[in-house]
């Protein structure tokens, strides 16, 4: 059992022990846990054989006593089977998530000292060293502002809420750390409460971890000393590199949860339109694309699709923005990213098209049908997916993106905020007037 954000009763407590008590003691009847005894003359996995025709004696396991003890003593024993870092929530490769350990992004509940500081994802063995005149390189391990302040933890949105995340600044060293760092994109940015002044950062800075009576974030800038001319070759950012689509063809991919994965594609001056389509088989993916930035991201792009299960785009070369600044009547370029806010299996395929709607994924079937809560026959085929499972015998009718564990858990999410999968149960404060509107945007 999977302990989140709540805490176990007396009353849920006993009906644990109990059904876990029972399904101990019928495992230990067939022989089928450590210590039972096994059939005679055999031997399981090289246990319990100390003769020929002999059993071996029934040791049982911590855990058994503590079931057969009462419900407190197996919770107990739960924990103490836990390694010091998995206590604290950081993923390992035993577990369902795999390992978070230097996986590339620094996750808050593996630094520390239990998770050795997330292997090589937090900056620890960093070189303090950086070169831009605007410290947007910098990547070393300053957690005090100018004037003494302790920085907020990027991962944390307290005291101050802010849109500075991983998943939106992919290349600029944030995460699950205090670390000063200037998330800009060379050119400079606005810092993150500048006000009329604009004020541009022009070093690093962090967010205060202390909660000030002001209304926008408080920020201040570090002292992380003077640029150097140059550093010594460093593995982080690691190198980016865009992969070539062709048009009508299917591309099949996995992705990890804040990953990025580039794509581009060329389009000839006879390609009329395009229609891409972003396909989530498990997870969450999102697109991100433009006709000028070859890498775009969640703070940089010019069209953002981040819908569930399906992402669609639309665009003629008549629109205004087709090509970007380059005449629409030429060939040019389209980029696109795929990013996940929770790791996936996508299915991204970009057609040529005159009018929306023109390519559908088969006859009377539109993609954004595909794993809607509603079965219709003729997105029920393999070339549709078989509808997501919305025909599958017992679907709920709830869209497939809303997970059954996500319905009440606390927190609002877009895929379970209808009618059909009850409104997240009062998750997001309750049903809409109407299908995505919420009444609390009323007026």
């Amino acid at each position: 059992v999977k302990l989140k954000d709540w805490q176990v009763g007396p009353p849920l407590l006993d009906v644990m022990y109990r059904f876990a008590l029972g399904i101990l003691l019928l495992r230990l009847a067939d022989g089928k846990l450590d210590g039972a005894p096994q059939g005679e003359g055999e031997s399981q996995g090289g246990r319990g054989r100390v003769g020929e025709g002999a059993h071996a004696p029934a040791a049982v396991s911590p855990l058994v006593e503590a079931a057969l003890a009462g419900p407190g003593a197996q919770v107990l024993a739960f924990e103490e089977a836990q390694t010091p870092c998995k206590k604290l929530g950081c993923s390992l490769e035993d577990d369902e998530d795999g390992s978070w350990i230097s996986d590339g992004e620094c996750d808050r509940q593996c630094n520390n000292a239990a998770c050795e500081w997330d292997g090589s994802d937090c900056f620890r063995q960093h070189s303090e060293c950086y070169s831009e005149p605007d410290g947007s390189d910098y990547f070393g391990t300053v957690n005090t502002t100018k004037s003494g302040r302790p920085c907020q933890n990027w991962a944390d949105q307290w005291p101050n809420e802010h849109r500075y995340t991983v998943g939106k600044w992919p290349d600029s060293g944030l995460g699950g750390h205090n670390y000063c760092r200037n998330p800009v994109e060379r050119e400079g940015m606005l810092a993150p409460s500048a006000s009329t002044d604009a004020a541009l950062s022009l070093m690093p800075w962090c967010l205060v971890d202390m909660k000030l009576d002001v209304a926008e974030a408080v920020w201040e800038y570090c002292d992380v000393g003077p640029p150097a001319s140059s550093c010594p070759p460093s593995d982080y950012p690691p190198p980016r590199t865009s992969v070539e689509l062709e048009l009508n063809k299917t591309t099949n991919a996995f992705i990890y949860e804040h990953g990025y994965h580039y794509y581009h594609l060329q389009l000839p001056p006879d390609v009329p339109g395009v229609q891409v389509v972003l396909l989530s088989l498990t997870g969450d993916a999102d697109m991100y694309l433009s006709f000028s930035t070859p890498f775009p991201n969640g703070h940089r792009f010019e069209y953002i699709q981040d819908t569930t299960d399906v992402d669609e785009f639309f665009m003629r070369r008549d629109m205004y923005g087709f090509c970007g600044e380059q005449p629409n009547f030429k060939a040019c370029t389209l980029h696109i990213s795929v990013s996940a806010y929770e790791s996936a299996v996508y299915d991204l395929v970009v057609f040529s098209s005159a009018s929306r709607g023109d390519r559908l994924c088969a006859l009377g079937c539109e993609w954004k049908a595909l794993g809607d809560g509603r079965c219709q026959d003729e997105c029920n085929t393999s070339v549709c997916y078989f509808d997501l499972s919305d025909c599958k015998a017992g679907a709920s009718g709830c869209k497939t993106a809303c997970k059954s564990e996500w319905l009440g858990d606390g927190e609002c999410d877009e895929a379970c905020f209808n009618a059909m999968c009850g409104w997240d149960a009062e998750d997001c404060g309750g049903p809409a007037c109407a299908e995505g509107g919420h009444a609390k945007y009323l007026n």
